[in-house]
């Protein structure tokens, strides 16, 4: 079977009253969801959330907050298209495909074809009679986004600190630099602390924590705003951050050119990705620093690449 359908067990009905030190009982303690209006967690919400995941047999607390979350941003899409607070209609298939695809729209299709791959599992279990089957195909390999042309990265360096607070401020910056300046997405652009910063022969080095650790050396024209950063967070990250904080929320509430553009961790790493294409970097350089173990995902980014004739083509092939 699929991982990503690894199925979730109900707890069973002979297991005795759960310990003050339950996984999930710990979980769901006072939970309420960041990101999502105070007015839609109401009181009914909350218990119907609370009381079926009082269902699931969770063991691992990791697995636990992310189904406490995934549940409870479906829940509160369900409620905003008034759907009734039934597990069957809240769990069926139609509604999480269509919460799949409004995040989807959102600009954040990994975190949401995570949450997809979660919120199937969990209707499998929690439900007896929505459609489940048969098993949906499993969300393939996510092209890379297009990259920003340059007037709109010249928007994001105006506006990116021009936010409303400033930890925003600080936040946004760190994700352009980061995404625009070492290939740095949401996997990685709030983790990157001050120390992970270093200069070394006159260039910018960051030192890339799991997944895929790393070095990359920063481009040029993004090299001193970032060791600025860094020497001002020290041991902490740059970003600013909490740790459970996640990339997308904090990109989703950057505003650049009055909402006009979005600032998409992804398309920053495609951004940068082209830009070294460009400018002949070597393409298992390339790929060192980008965390790729093949060239695959390159073909994406042909559309971007400037068109080269055949006699200048054949040209380059020969001139070796």
């Amino acid at each position: 079977m699929n991982a990503s359908f690894h199925p979730l067990n109900l707890r069973p009905a002979s297991a005795g009253p759960r310990e003050l030190d339950d996984p999930i009982l710990v979980c769901l303690d006072g939970y309420r969801p960041r990101r999502l209006p105070a007015e839609q967690w109401t009181e009914r919400v909350r218990e119907f959330h609370r009381g079926h995941l009082l269902r699931l047999d969770v063991g691992e607390i990791g697995v636990a907050r992310d189904i406490r979350s995934a549940f409870a941003h479906l829940i509160c899409f369900a409620v905003s298209e008034g759907i009734p607070l039934d597990i069957e209609r809240v769990l069926d298939p139609d509604t999480v495909e269509r919460h799949f695809e409004r995040k989807v729209a959102r600009g954040i299709p990994n975190a949401a074809a995570n949450e997809r791959a979660l919120l199937r599992r969990l209707g499998r279990c929690l439900t007896e009679k929505a459609p489940w089957e048969p098993v949906p195909e499993a969300w393939g390999r996510t092209k890379l986004g297009p990259p920003y042309p340059e007037a709109d990265v010249e928007l994001i360096h105006r506006d990116v600190t021009r936010q409303a607070t400033p930890r925003l401020c600080l936040a946004g910056e760190t994700i352009e630099i980061l995404g625009l300046g070492a290939g740095l997405d949401g996997r990685w652009s709030l983790k990157i602390r001050g120390t992970d910063v270093r200069e070394q022969n006159g260039l910018v080095l960051i030192d890339v924590p799991p997944p895929r650790a790393r070095i990359v050396v920063v481009r040029n024209r993004y090299a001193d705003r970032l060791v600025e950063l860094a020497k001002r967070a020290g041991p902490g990250r740059i970003a600013g951050t909490a740790d459970k904080t996640q990339c997308w929320e904090i990109s989703r509430d950057v505003v650049i050119d009055r909402c006009r553009l979005e600032l998409v961790p992804g398309r920053l790493r495609t951004t940068w990705l082209v830009a070294h294409i460009r400018a002949r970097t070597q393409l298992g350089v390339l790929l060192k620093a980008a965390g790729l173990g093949s060239p695959s995902g390159l073909d994406d980014l042909r559309p971007y690449m400037p068109p080269v004739d055949d006699d200048e083509g054949y040209r380059q092939l020969g001139s070796t």
